[in-house]
């Protein structure tokens, strides 16, 4: 009981050490659902939601939580599968509802 509660307050520290972050964190589960998302990130989508539906029509950043990642996928050639099969650290720049 012990060690669980010892896992449990670490896992709320990372969680809040995470929302407190100025850099928009999600993070999605092996099945590609979104699991968490920021502070950051919420606010950045929401205020970005209506430019960015523009590529990402089925963007609804209320729910970002919950949503499969392929909500950012934008449909364009050469630009499918950015997430699928993921098993390290990738960069991408991409231009998205006219932001980069």
């Amino acid at each position: 009981l012990e060690a669980e509660r010892a896992v449990a307050a670490e896992n709320a520290r990372v969680r809040q050490g995470l929302d407190s972050s100025a850099s928009a964190v999600m993070l999605a589960g092996p099945d590609g659902r979104i699991v968490f998302a920021n502070r950051s990130a919420t606010r950045l989508f929401a205020a970005l939601e209506a430019d960015l539906r523009r590529d990402l029509p089925r963007l609804d950043a209320a729910r970002l939580v919950g949503s499969g990642l392929d909500v950012f996928d934008t449909g364009r050639p050469g630009e499918g599968g950015l997430v699928a099969g993921l098993a390290a650290p990738r960069t991408t720049r991409l231009e998205v509802g006219g932001h980069t």
